[in-house]
Formats: structure tokens, sequence, C-alpha cells
């Protein structure tokens, strides 16, 4: 499977190099949006009955995950005015994490 790929689809406002915070967030979250896509695909091919199909977007999906991560991080690091900590600070209600489903029981 080539690596190469998670690249290949950039816009060309993000290609080349990234020298502000605005830019680290655009890739961010391009590669979400990948990552996304990919998810999809594999739900589609995994219904389909197409293994290979399946791993192949999922390791894709995978890949751009940690693309986005590691974009995210690196503009949350670089931001010169990180947001004061606050112990009265709203959570986001949207970001529950699903819970692991019990099997077998």
């Amino acid at each position: 499977m080539n690596t190469d790929t998670i690249l290949h689809d950039l816009p060309e406002e993000l290609e080349g190099e990234f020298e502000n915070i605005a830019e680290q967030h655009r890739m961010a979250a391009h590669h979400f949006k990948q990552a996304a896509r990919h998810h999809m695909a594999a739900a589609d091919a995994n219904e389909s009955g197409d293994p290979e199909l399946t791993a192949r977007h999922s390791f894709l999906a995978y890949r751009h995950r940690l693309a986005a991560t590691q974009y995210a991080e690196i503009a949350a690091l670089d931001d010169e005015n990180p947001p004061k900590a606050r112990s009265n600070s709203p959570t986001c209600g949207h970001l529950k994490l699903p819970q692991a489903r019990r099997r077998g029981l």
C-alpha cells in the first residue's frame, strides 16, 4: 500500500510551506476531512464484502488521522497566546466519546 497517496489530494492553497498557525489548522482540517471520507468508503467496502478495499480505506483513514493530529498539535504548540485555564470553563457537549461495547455479556 502506497502511503504517498496521503498528500496526493491537497488543494492548491494547502501545498508548500506552512508558515503560520492558520495554515496548520487548515491542514489539520483537511486531513480530518479526508479521514472521514476514507472511513465512509471503508464502511461501504465492508458492506459490499470487499475486505481488500476495506483494509485500504481503513489504513488511509488511519494515516490521515495521524497527519491531522500532528498538524493540530503543531498549531496548538506554536500558538503564542494559548487560552488561560479556567476552572469553570464549559465543556463541549458534542465531544462525548462512545463507550466501549461489551462483547459476549
